[in-house]
């Protein structure tokens, strides 16, 4: 599976696509997992069956960084649903 440039996307629901064609609902963890990796996220560990992962996108805004923040959600070991939004931070 090819890196994707999450840089060019604008809009949350654009990068839940673009995810969703990847690992869509009903992968396992270890699918997830694999995914998250090759894309170069960072990411935590599984906490109460939620993997949460960031990677840097445009902002638009002088001073002001933001990135993609995805939320994978299991149940016993399935993916059951993907939130992805935009987090700012000041610089």
């Amino acid at each position: 599976m090819k890196k994707k440039d999450w840089k060019a996307l604008t809009k949350p629901e654009d990068v839940q696509q673009q995810i969703e064609n990847s690992v869509s609902i009903g992968a396992s963890v270890q699918n997830v997992q694999s995914f998250v990796t090759q894309q170069g996220w960072q990411c935590s560990g599984m906490t109460n069956d939620v993997i949460y992962c960031s990677t840097p996108t445009k902002s638009g805004l002088f001073l002001v960084s933001a990135k993609w923040l995805m939320e994978f959600y299991f149940a016993n070991g399935i993916l059951i649903n993907i939130v992805v939004r935009k987090g700012f931070t000041g610089l």
